[in-house]
């Protein structure tokens, strides 16, 4: 995985902590630790100093978190 991969998947994973918080399903306060996780690799990734990032690990991390969000969102449109 390259850098414009892992900015992609934090775009979409941004994308839906927003519709989280915006459904109701969280609260800006619930999200505050993955948001500040995003911001930071975000922040890690757009400097243009050599970084020793594991994108495989925190590859990992992501799809964890966007599923977990993704979950909330959809159980929010479909009533299970």
């Amino acid at each position: 995985m390259n850098e414009q991969n892992m900015l992609q998947m934090l775009n979409a994973m941004s994308d839906e902590i927003f519709m989280a918080i915006v459904r109701g399903n969280a609260t800006c306060e619930s999200c505050q630790d993955d948001r500040e996780f995003i911001s930071k690799l975000r922040e890690n990734i757009l400097s243009k100093q050599e970084t020793d990032l594991d994108f495989e690990k925190f590859s990992d991390v992501m799809i964890k978190m966007f599923e977990k969000y993704r979950a909330k969102n959809l159980n929010s449109v479909l009533q299970i």
